[in-house]
């Protein structure tokens, strides 16, 4: 495990993380932040200790992580939620195994669960954290609050609304705090984004100790899970990149350190895909010119998340460069020369190692001598010839790797004729 040697700087990551997801999902734009809000004010007016008003800003601020599709998101955005289960049962499940999340993943799980619920015995009101209560009041004052923005007096329109569901949606010891916290302006207004971290700082320092805190490895592997769930094309890939750019650069010499810093690359360097639709991501044809770009527009996205931490800028660089070439024919600054740094490098040719080893809509898995014939097209105009050197020296045991890790998961579905060249779509 990589441990940052100040562990509030890994928190600081955290925050920067978890924004990032509410201010570039295509899905998700600002949801988060105001159900976070809203979650946070509706705490204190019911005065929850400091520690489980953390873990409810936390959960608040990635409730909605298991929503994949845009047709999940109308759902979503409706006075009355059909089957809230599938995206809050998959958020939980992205949650699971990271030590930093062991709270939050049952606040995920039960964000929608209704009082009727409880009373009708269909969930029994052991399972329910208290603080998913909470939750799902937030969200819903959230939603109303958007669908009856237009009407002439919204707020007492929402007022409305949520006194008449205590007892059936929502938890009736909630109602004096809710009442409460409505009848004042602060409640109703937006947070912004200074407000959101701010939230968010509070919450990470008051939730993740100092040993949880400093274990980025785990929190990346977070973020790249949230990334690949969103196809089931991609459910390991970011893991796998991860797994193949510390081994590549043990086989180069790196220190254990450096080595470690490429695993979180790996596992981050396709973060910005969140502001991807999971429709283009899963599109089984070919893209047109406007779906190639928003696709590209991930690199500059991954970019801009992980450049806010000066700490981790080394990282967010190596990360934020995986579609650059040397020759200046990739994406999205064409930067190239002597402005590429090996390790960038390694997790390009990582991530095109990966990807053509897995299927994808457009192509089924090449063959491992398929996948080292385009590797060595890379090299020396494109990618380092030094790193495709330790490649093809350890090429076997690389491919072993990458089996051996990809045996923890489902298998990769799907197979289509191969109509584009697979180092430009991966």
């Amino acid at each position: 495990m990589l441990q940052s040697a100040e562990p509030v700087s890994t928190k600081r990551m955290l925050v920067s993380l978890i924004k990032s997801i509410d201010a570039y999902n295509s899905l998700l734009k600002d949801h988060h932040r105001r159900v976070t809000a809203f979650a946070h004010r509706l705490g204190v007016e019911f005065g929850l200790p400091p520690r489980r008003l953390a873990k409810l800003v936390i959960a608040a601020s990635i409730h909605d992580i298991g929503a994949i599709y845009v047709k999940e998101r109308e759902q979503l955005m409706r006075i009355d939620v059909e089957d809230p289960e599938p995206h809050a049962i998959n958020g939980a499940r992205i949650l699971s195994g990271i030590p930093a999340f062991d709270g939050i993943r049952l606040l995920v799980r039960y964000h929608h669960v209704r009082h009727d619920d409880v009373e009708r015995g269909l969930v029994s009101a052991s399972e329910v954290p208290e603080e998913s209560w909470f939750l799902h009041l937030a969200d819903r004052v959230a939603i109303y609050d958007l669908n009856f923005a237009s009407e002439p007096d919204p707020r007492e329109r929402v007022r409305a609304e949520i006194r008449s569901r205590f007892g059936r949606d929502f938890l009736p010891e909630l109602r004096g705090a809710f009442e409460r916290a409505a009848a004042t302006e602060g409640f109703w207004r937006d947070a912004d984004e200074d407000e959101y971290r701010e939230l968010l700082t509070f919450a990470v320092d008051a939730e993740l100790d100092e040993t949880v805190g400093a274990d980025l490895e785990s929190l990346a592997l977070l973020f790249a899970r949230i990334v690949d769930n969103r196809s089931h094309w991609t459910h390991a890939h970011s893991r796998i990149v991860g797994v193949l750019s510390g081994r590549i650069g043990g086989l180069m010499g790196y220190p254990p350190e450096t080595c470690a810093k490429l695993r979180v690359a790996g596992f981050l360097h396709d973060i910005g895909k969140i502001a991807v639709p999971a429709e283009i991501l899963e599109k089984p044809l070919p893209l047109d010119e406007a779906e190639r770009e928003t696709m590209e527009s991930h690199a500059r996205f991954s970019s801009l998340i992980l450049s806010g931490d000066d700490e981790l800028a080394e990282i967010g660089r190596w990360a934020g460069n995986h579609h650059e070439r040397r020759d200046r024919t990739g994406y999205p600054l064409m930067t190239g020369g002597e402005r590429f740094e090996p390790e960038s490098d390694i997790i390009a040719y990582a991530d095109v190692f990966a990807a053509l080893l897995e299927n994808r809509p457009y192509r089924s898995a090449l063959s491992p001598q398929e996948a080292m014939d385009v590797l060595k097209s890379l090299s020396p105009l494109k990618l380092s010839q030094d790193v495709f050197n330790a490649i093809a020296a350890n090429f076997a045991e690389l491919v072993s790797l990458l089996d051996e890790d990809r045996e923890r998961d489902l298998g990769f579905g799907g197979e289509r004729d191969r109509g584009q060249e697979p180092w430009l779509s991966v």
